[in-house]
C-alpha cells in the first residue's frame, strides 16, 4: 500500500498525579490518506523503544481516533497506525512523546515533506517552545504566541528519515518533548528544462545547464505562460543537447494539441534522430501513447488523450528497473487510468541520440500543437511533486 495513515497526536495529561502514573494519550490520524477499501481494518501499535511494536487495539477501517489509557508518565512512548488487508500491512509514520504533567498538548507534524517546512502552531499552555531537527536547535526558543515554527528549507537536509522535535515549556514549569519521524523527499533539479521564454531566435536555453536546444522549423507563439513553441508543420522540432538515459524518468510539459500531427502520430518528444526508436510520447488518434523499447519486447501504454485546443499539464513517470512496472500518467495533476497495450521484456534499450521535442529526428512526426515548459527529471516524481510542478 502506498497511502499511509498520517498520525496526529493529541496527548492529554492531568495533574496532580503521583510520579510514574498512567496517563491518557488520545491518538488521531487521517483515514482520508487511505483510498476507500484499501484497508480491511487498522491496528494501533505501541513501543517503548521505537523498534519493537505491540498491537494494543484493532479498529475498523473508518476509525480515526483511539485513547490509550495506559501510558506511563515520563516514559518515552511510540505509536504507529497499521492499515491491514488480506494481502499486506502498510505501516504509517511513527509518532513519539514523553508525557509530563501539565495541561493539554496538540502537536501536528507532516509525515513526508519537501521544500519549505511549515507547521501549524501547537495548542498548548506554553511560555516557550524550542524546535529541533535531528537534535539540533532550529534557532532560539520561541517565546511569543502563536509559537510559530521557524522558516526551514528541507533542501538543507539529505533525503531520508529525520526527527523533528518540539520541546514545550509550560507556564507551570513542566517540560514536554514531542518528537515526530519525518521523511524528507526533495525533488532533484531537472536533467533538462526548457522554459521557452525567449520568444525569438532559434536557440532555446536549458536552465539545467546543458547547451541550448536548436530549433528547426518551429515557430514562437503565445504559451501557457509567456511564450512557447509551435510544432504545426512538417519538419518542426526542437533538438536538445541531452543524450543520456536513466532508469528513473519523469517527463513534464504544458501542451496544447491542435490536431493529429505528422502521420497521425505527432510526437510530444522522441529520443531518436539516427538510431533505433527507444522512447517516445505521442498523440495517436484518441490516446496519448508512451513507448519504451526493451530488448525482447516493447512496452506500450496509453491514456485517453486530453481535449484539443486547450492547455493541459501532462506528466509521465516511469521506472525501467523492472519489466512489471507501468508508467504513471497525470493530466492537469490528476492521475489517469493507464492501459497497457504491450508489456516490456528483456532489458531496457538505450541509444546515444538526443531528445527531440515536438517531432522525431526525421521531421515527419510533427506534433501539430504547442509545447511550453518542457522538463525531464532523473527520478520518479510523486503525485504531490507533479502537482507542485504545475
Amino acid at each position: 500500500m502506498n497511502h499511509l495513515p498520517f498520525l496526529l497526536l493529541i496527548l492529554l495529561s492531568y495533574c496532580p498525579l503521583p510520579a510514574h502514573a498512567l496517563i491518557d494519550a488520545t491518538l488521531q490520524w487521517y483515514t482520508s490518506d487511505q483510498p476507500p477499501g484499501l484497508a480491511n481494518y487498522q491496528e494501533v501499535q505501541r513501543s517503548t523503544d521505537g523498534v519493537n511494536f505491540t498491537t494494543i487495539a484493532t479498529l475498523p477501517q473508518s476509525a480515526g481516533q483511539y485513547s490509550d489509557q495506559t501510558v506511563t508518565e515520563g516514559q518515552p512512548t511510540y505509536w504507529r497506525i497499521a492499515a491491514v488487508n488480506s494481502i499486506e500491512t502498510s505501516l504509517g509514520n511513527v509518532a513519539c512523546a514523553t508525557i509530563i504533567r501539565g495541561g493539554m498538548l496538540t502537536i501536528s507534524f507532516p509525515s513526508t515533506i519537501s521544500g519549505t517546512i511549515s507547521l501549524p502552531p501547537p495548542t498548548v499552555d506554553a511560555v516557550g517552545i524550542q524546535y529541533q531537527m535531528d537534535g539540533v536547535n532550529l534557532g532560539p526558543e520561541v517565546t511569543s504566541p502563536p509559537f510559530a515554527f521557524p522558516v526551514f528549507d528541507s533542501k538543507t537536509l539529505n533525503n531520508g528519515v529525520h526527527m523533528l522535535t518540539e520541546i514545550i515549556r509550560s507556564s507551570t514549569g513542566t517540560v514536554t518533548a514531542v518528537t515526530q519521524q519525518i521523511t524528507v523527499q526533495n525533488v532533484a533539479a531537472p536533467l533538462l528544462a526548457y522554459a521557452m521564454s525567449e520568444g525569438a531566435g532559434t536557440a532555446v536555453a536549458d536552465s539545467a545547464g546543458n547547451s541550448p536546444g536548436t530549433m528547426t522549423g518551429a515557430t514562437w507563439t503565445t504559451g501557457h505562460t509567456g511564450s512557447a513553441l509551435s510544432f504545426a508543420a512538417s519538419g518542426a522540432k526542437l533538438t536538445s543537447a541531452v543524450t543520456a538515459h536513466n532508469v528513473q524518468r519523469t517527463y513534464i510539459a504544458w501542451i496544447n494539441i491542435q490536431g493529429a500531427g505528422g502521420g497521425s502520430f505527432g510526437r510530444i518528444f522522441d529520443k531518436r534522430t539516427n538510431g533505433a526508436e527507444v522512447e517516445n510520447l505521442s498523440k495517436d488518434g484518441s490516446v496519448l501513447k508512451y513507448i519504451r523499447a526493451w530488448s525482447t519486447g516493447t512496452g506500450i501504454w496509453t491514456i485517453h488523450a486530453p481535449s484539443l485546443n486547450v492547455w493541459h499539464h501532462i506528466a509521465v513517470v516511469y521506472a525501467a528497473s523492472s519489466a512489471t512496472n507501468k508508467p504513471a500518467f497525470y493530466v492537469d495533476g490528476i492521475p489517469q487510468v493507464v492501459t497497457q497495450v504491450s508489456a516490456p521484456s528483456g532489458v531496457p534499450l538505450n541509444n546515444t541520440d538526443p531528445y527531440v521535442i515536438g517531432n522525431r529526428g526525421a521531421g515527419d512526426r510533427w506534433l501539430n500543437g504547442v509545447v511550453d515548459d518542457f522538463r525531464v527529471y532523473n527520478q520518479t516524481l510523486t503525485a504531490s511533486d507533479v502537482q507542485g510542478a504545475r
